[in-house]
């Protein structure tokens, strides 16, 4: 088994799998996270001004831009331009790792 080259190609592929999924599972909670917040900033502060929300104290939005409406409009639009480039970006990195299991893990002439 220790002569079989198969066996350290996917030892490789383990070991880089660590990391790797590391840096993905960062970029997509923070991608979703940041498009999430950008997205629904604008709807917290149409729902405060229609008095919507059951809080005593009016929501604050900082920077100030963002609770302008020309702000708020841009705001949404940008969350969701950075959703779907995450969703774009989520495609490349399993074309890549299927790319990069095949060349890992598959006997060559397969």
């Amino acid at each position: 088994m220790l002569k079989d080259p198969r066996t350290w190609t996917t030892l490789a592929y383990l070991l880089l799998m660590l990391p790797l999924g590391i840096i993905y599972f960062t970029v997509a909670v923070a991608g979703i996270s940041l498009a999430g917040g950008l997205i629904a900033a604008p709807l917290a502060v149409i729902a405060d001004r229609f008095g919507w929300l059951p809080f005593d104290e009016p929501v604050v939005i900082h920077p100030a831009w963002l609770a302008s409406p020309l702000g708020s409009l841009f705001a949404f639009a940008l969350g969701v331009l950075i959703l779907t480039a995450l969703m774009h970006v989520a495609r490349g990195v399993g074309r890549v790792q299927v790319a990069l299991a095949r060349g890992l893990l598959v006997k060559p002439g397969m």
